[in-house]
C-alpha cells in the first residue's frame, strides 16, 4: 500500500499488489479535517462500547450487578454458595437409608439404661391388695384384675321379741355365681348373742345332701350387735352357682333382728 500522484496532482491510496488504479485522497485541508473528526467520533464511539463490554479476563466480574445479572439467568441463592455446602449426588438418600435403620433398631444399639431415660427398674414390683390381684414386677407384661365381691344376705326377724331357734329359723337361698366366700359380717338390732349355721348341698341334692361349711368358726355374736370375720378358719368356701345354702340359728339370746351378709367373689 502506498501513495502516488496522478497527473492531475491528485494523491491515490494504493492498496493493491497488483498496481490498480487505487482510492483518490482529496488532499486539502478541509476535507482531511472531516476525516479526522469522523475518525474521532468513531474511535469515541468505539471506546464507549468497549467500556460497556465484558471482558474475558474479567470472567464476569465486571457485570453491574451481580444480582441481577443471576436472576436474568435464572439462578437462585444456591448459585451464592460454594460446592461444599451441598451433599454429593445420592449421600442424602444413603443417610436417610442409614437412619431409617438405625431409628428400626430396637436392640439398643447405644446401650441406654433405664436410669438414663428415667424409666423404672424392672426390679420394680406392683403390688395389689383388697378387691385388687395379679401385679408382679416389671420384667414381664402384668395384669391388675379388679374383684368385686357379690353379697349374698340373709335377714332372720323375730317380729318385735327375741330370735328363737327352730326349723322355723332356717332360710334357704341359691348361690348367685361360682367363686369364694372371703367373710361373713354380723349386725343387730341390739347388742346380744346369736350363732348362724351354714350349710350347703348342690341343687339335685337338696335338701338331704346338706354338709355345713363353718366346721367349728359359725358366723356369731357374743355380747355384742356386730361382727366380721374374714379368716373362715376351716370353713369350705368354694360354691357353684345354682348350689343351696341353708342358714339357720343355733343359739340367740335377746337380739330380734340379726342380718348375716357372705361376700362371695366370682371364680
Amino acid at each position: 500500500m502506498n501513495f502516488t500522484q496522478d497527473a492531475n496532482g491528485i494523491y491515490r491510496l494504493n492498496t493493491s499488489p497488483t498496481g490498480d488504479a487505487g482510492i483518490a485522497i482529496d488532499t486539502s485541508l478541509g476535507a482531511i479535517s472531516a476525516l479526522i473528526t469522523t475518525a474521532n467520533n468513531a474511535i469515541s464511539s468505539l471506546n464507549t462500547a468497549i467500556n460497556g463490554a465484558l471482558l474475558a479476563a474479567h470472567n464476569l466480574s465486571d457485570v453491574a450487578n451481580a444480582a441481577t445479572a443471576r436472576s436474568n439467568l435464572g439462578l437462585l441463592s444456591a448459585a451464592t454458595h460454594a460446592s461444599t455446602d451441598f451433599d454429593a449426588a445420592g449421600s442424602a438418600a444413603t443417610v436417610n437409608t442409614a437412619l431409617t435403620s438405625h431409628t428400626s433398631n430396637v436392640s439398643n444399639p447405644h446401650s441406654t439404661t433405664a436410669a438414663q431415660v428415667g424409666a423404672p427398674p424392672t426390679s420394680r414390683t406392683i403390688s395389689t391388695s383388697g378387691s385388687l390381684s395379679g401385679g408382679g414386677d416389671l420384667s414381664a407384661n402384668r395384669t391388675i384384675a379388679v374383684t368385686i365381691p357379690t353379697p349374698l344376705r340373709v335377714t332372720f326377724d323375730g317380729g318385735g321379741s327375741a330370735i328363737t331357734t327352730g326349723s322355723g329359723t332356717k332360710v334357704n337361698v341359691v348361690a348367685p355365681i361360682s367363686g369364694t366366700i372371703t367373710s361373713n359380717t354380723m349386725l343387730a338390732d341390739q347388742s346380744g348373742s346369736c350363732v348362724i349355721g351354714i350349710s350347703k348341698s348342690n341343687f339335685a341334692g337338696f335338701p338331704g345332701s346338706l354338709t355345713s361349711i363353718v366346721a367349728s368358726a359359725p358366723p356369731t355374736l357374743s355380747s355384742s350387735q356386730k361382727s366380721t370375720d374374714s379368716a373362715l378358719t376351716g370353713w369350705s368356701t368354694s360354691v357353684t352357682a345354682g348350689d343351696i345354702l341353708q342358714f339357720s340359728v343355733t343359739s340367740a339370746t335377746t337380739v330380734q333382728r340379726v342380718t348375716v351378709s357372705l361376700q362371695i367373689v366370682g371364680a
